[in-house]
């Protein structure tokens, strides 16, 4: 794969910093103090935001209350992203804002990413030229398809994680390959596969698909498994230990992992052929609204791989990887149960796998485009004024989506200054809940939704950064971790008595939503009212806690359940109500929560803990409106007690008869604590022993010391 004259050190390294350069301009309009544009941004910002209250309240128990009911952070989601950022802001003093450190790693990420695809391509043996190529066309790529490799992924849709597999992902798959088949190092490899898993587990998946068309692009190794399975051995058990601390807590909770609570056949199942077909026959896979020059190359390149199938494992492997992520990503509706070839897939979104086709996409067409510019220069060589022309025409033909890609960074890199809700918005809305609490109004969610009106990321999230009132929605960084955030989609916010199951207090909602008037009529209250945003806080005393009559648990695995629960939901719910009556108390009514059987006198919450006092009539239940979750710790007046999950997802505590305290704390399990600490030591050992064994291989000899006679 390597073009017969190499291009100059000098040259490579000027040019990819001219790109860089090029990259970087646009993106310095976000290195600020203010929240950035992109969708899931806010989500992942807020998350943040939580984790530093955490850590600087020297937690090592991790719970947001923030979304979706409450979720228990980095146990069914990636927790790299979050750490590095966390981890800018403490290492700098706060010198670095958490929203500062967080720009600067959207800014850093992206402009690594050409680089990061160089790296990766020269060590999957891609001649300089190829290789250079690639990483000048990675950035370039625009797509019809979502949630690819494209800046409108790291900005549009502010596909945070994703951004950070973006740069390590071409990294992991050449330090692998290097291991493979040439015998480098093989802690590096499994060290990049770990920070790819933990960045974005689907990539992880991507990786582990990849080694295996590895080994079967050299099927002469495979008859030889002294030559790889070694090799593969130490990589396997170094990654498996590392992330042990992922994967027990993973296996042991998995019932309790939440759900993407929509269908959508594209999603799961696949473009199907017809569609995926056109996309790239017409170059929108690659080149959409501008020049097709990426999937030119990437013709050409396909072509040249198959022509050099017999003598390069390199074209077999970007060939093989072509074909398998495009098949994955043409899903079911095709190839059937055929891509399950990878069993993840049966748990797997398979629109993402438009990622892999363009990082393979891309080097692919790195190739095409250098065997075009070096056939080029070989007709022409015999002709001294021409030699130049096929490198202006390659200029040329990528100078056009570069442009484009200037056009778009510079409308895409921006923050939310001008958005349609202001940032000052937020901060009244903000303002006029905490006046709302200090008047005596109990603690509750804040309920922002589509339904609403104002169900973008940039309000629903963002306003967590302003209050610290819990908010409810059914987007980002739980959506695999909490079974409430595959309840809340179900949700009718007119309805008041499943708003006070949800302990919903107040109510965020455009002026123009015809959930305003309904509400109304219902007697909410308005807190606030602004041209685009006001606030409404709902009629009945209820809060976190409810005491209702004892009944029988959810039975079977949590997720197992969803159906029940989720007719439940639809129906009128007047005819079965497996946790007791709930619903707002009637106006007028004495202070506290009244149920049958009970009242709650006080409650409270903190970090990672809420408690309350009870007063029974009678043997019942106490339930806590926040998702169910095993690793929940409860005791009445100080002595434990088992938790149950009450439907639709939530904590239950069985209590006697009389007055009585209730405390519920997340604890995170010792094992899940030690095999972190476990991951932490191995690779601070293997840091120290690869630091010492390069101090030896540079270390002279001693001089030979021969005694006189």
């Amino acid at each position: 794969m390597s073009l017969s004259a190499p291009l100059d050190p000098r040259l490579r390294r000027g040019i990819l910093a001219l790109w860089t350069l090029v990259l970087l301009i646009p993106a310095l309009s976000i290195l600020g103090q203010h929240p950035i544009y992109g969708d899931d941004h806010s989500s992942h910002m807020v998350a943040i935001h939580h984790l530093l209250r955490l850590l600087h309240g020297r937690q090592t128990d991790l719970f947001s209350p923030t979304f979706n009911l409450g979720f228990p952070m980095y146990l069914y989601y990636q927790p790299l992203p979050h750490l590095c950022v966390a981890a800018f802001h403490i290492l700098s003093f706060g010198l670095l804002s958490e929203q500062l450190a967080f720009n600067l790693s959207v800014v850093v990420l992206w402009c690594c990413y050409p680089l990061a695809v160089y790296v990766g391509a020269r060590r999957l043996e891609l001649g300089d030229t190829a290789a250079l190529l690639s990483a000048i066309c990675a950035p370039l790529v625009s797509a019809s398809l979502p949630f690819g490799f494209t800046l409108h992924s790291v900005m549009g849709l502010g596909l945070y994680t994703q951004t950070y597999a973006m740069v390590l992902l071409p990294l992991a798959l050449g330090q692998l390959w290097q291991a493979m088949h040439h015998r480098a190092s093989t802690v590096r490899a499994a060290g990049l596969v770990v920070l790819v898993s933990l960045a974005h587990v689907f990539y992880g998946i991507v990786l582990l698909s990849t080694l295996v068309l590895m080994l079967l692009v050299v099927p002469s190794r495979l008859r030889s498994p002294r030559t790889y399975l070694p090799t593969l051995v130490r990589i396997g058990l170094l990654v498996a230990a590392s992330l042990l601390f992922v994967l027990v807590p993973l296996f042991l909770t998995r019932h309790y992992m939440g759900g993407w609570p929509w269908g959508g056949v594209d999603r799961w199942q696949g473009y199907g052929l017809l569609h995926v077909g056109r996309e790239l026959l017409l170059g929108r896979l690659l080149d959409e609204h501008q020049l097709p020059v990426l999937t030119l190359g990437l013709w050409v390149g396909l072509g040249l791989a198959l022509v050099g199938w017999r003598h390069s494992p390199t074209a077999r492997l970007l060939a093989l990887a072509f074909g398998l992520f495009l098949m994955f990503l043409i899903g079911r509706r095709t190839f059937g149960h055929l891509v399950d070839i990878q069993p993840a897939n049966l748990g797997i979104q398979l629109f993402r796998y438009i990622g892999p086709v363009h990082l393979v996409a891309v080097l692919l067409s790195g190739i095409g485009l250098a065997w075009l510019l070096q056939r080029g220069a070989a007709l022409l060589r015999s002709h001294a004024k021409w030699r130049p022309a096929p490198l202006i025409l390659l200029a040329l033909l990528l100078g056009l989506p570069a442009a484009h890609l200037i056009q778009r960074s510079r409308a895409m890199f921006h923050t939310n200054d001008g958005y349609f809700v202001s940032g000052d918005d937020l901060r009244r809305v903000a303002q006029a809940l905490r006046q709302a609490r200090r008047d005596g109004m109990p603690a509750g969610r804040v309920y922002v939704h589509t339904k609403s009106g104002l169900g973008t990321h940039l309000v629903s999230a963002l306003l967590g950064l302003c209050t610290d009132q819990p908010l409810g929605q059914s987007y980002g960084v739980g959506l695999h971790d909490s079974l409430g955030f595959f309840f809340l989609e179900y949700l009718d916010p007119s309805h008041l008595d499943l708003m006070a199951l949800y302990d919903f207090r107040y109510v965020v909602a455009s002026p123009r939503s015809e959930l305003v008037p309904k509400l109304t009529a219902l007697g909410a209250r308005t807190l606030l009212r602004r041209k685009h945003i006001m606030l409404l806080v709902l009629p009945g005393r209820y809060g976190y806690f409810q005491a209702v009559p004892l009944g029988p648990p959810i039975p079977g695995p949590a997720r197992a359940s969803r159906e029940a629960a989720l007719s439940w939901l639809r129906s009128d719910r007047s005819t079965y109500r497996p946790i007791g009556q709930v619903g707002p108390t009637p106006p007028g009514a004495a202070k506290g929560t009244a149920s049958p059987g009970g009242v709650v006198l006080t409650e409270g919450t903190a970090l990672n803990r809420y408690d309350g006092r009870v007063r029974m009539s009678r043997p019942g239940m106490v339930l806590l409106k926040v998702a169910y979750h095993p690793f929940w710790h409860a005791t009445v007046d100080r002595r434990p007690v088992q938790t149950t999950m009450l439907t639709p997802c939530f904590i239950g505590v069985a209590v006697p008869a009389g007055e009585h305290r209730i405390e519920l704390r997340f604890v995170n399990p010792p094992y899940h604590k030690l095999l972190l600490l476990g991951t932490v030591l191995l690779w601070i050992g293997l840091g120290l022993w690869r630091v010492r064994r390069r101090k030896a291989a540079a270390s002279p000899d001693p001089p030979l010391h021969i005694p006189p006679p």
